[in-house]
């Protein structure tokens, strides 16, 4: 939780306004691809353009991403001190889930379902795989390889989810 905690109040600390020079390329980078996008009128400019509008949206994420992951989580490691790699790893879940509720939020139900489907392989694409680049700055700082997710984790989420 403290991990959490130095991670997330900079990055709200950033989108609210207070941010330093990797936040303000990312956010310029954003809403050129905004203003640069042909906005959808219906279902059919919806499938015509959905390429574009998938790989601008991955590409702002990735910018945003990128900034967060190599500052804020960076320093947070170094502040606090002895994260646990498992813990580290099984963190991922949350961070798909979270990854999925935005697409959800921003595409409805059956649009973000899809672009999660297939935003991995986007991802890779792009160069902006957020679990890689998360995985390195913990190897980073603390020279310790990030395991997968631990079945028992899976197991324990899912029986309290029930």
């Amino acid at each position: 939780m403290h991990l959490n905690e130095a991670f997330a109040t900079v990055y709200l600390s950033a989108i609210n306004g207070n941010s330093r020079q990797g936040w303000q390329d990312a956010f310029r980078i954003c809403e050129a691809l905004d203003k640069n996008a042909i906005h959808a009128r219906g279902l059919l400019d919806s499938i015509i353009l959905w390429p574009y509008a998938a790989t601008a949206l991955e590409k702002c994420a990735g910018c945003m991403a990128k900034v967060h992951i190599s500052q804020h989580l960076h320093n947070a490691l170094i502040q606090v001190k002895d994260v646990d790699s498992q813990d580290y790893g099984n963190i991922l879940i949350f961070v798909l889930e979270g990854h999925l509720y935005a697409e959800v939020k921003s595409r409805r139900q059956i649009g973000g379902a899809f672009q999660f489907m297939i935003s991995i392989p986007v991802m890779e694409w792009l160069k902006t795989n957020a679990e890689i680049w998360r995985n390195q700055i913990f190897e980073q700082v603390y020279k310790k390889n990030v395991p997968d997710v631990s079945q028992e984790f899976i197991a324990a989420l899912s029986q309290s989810s029930v």
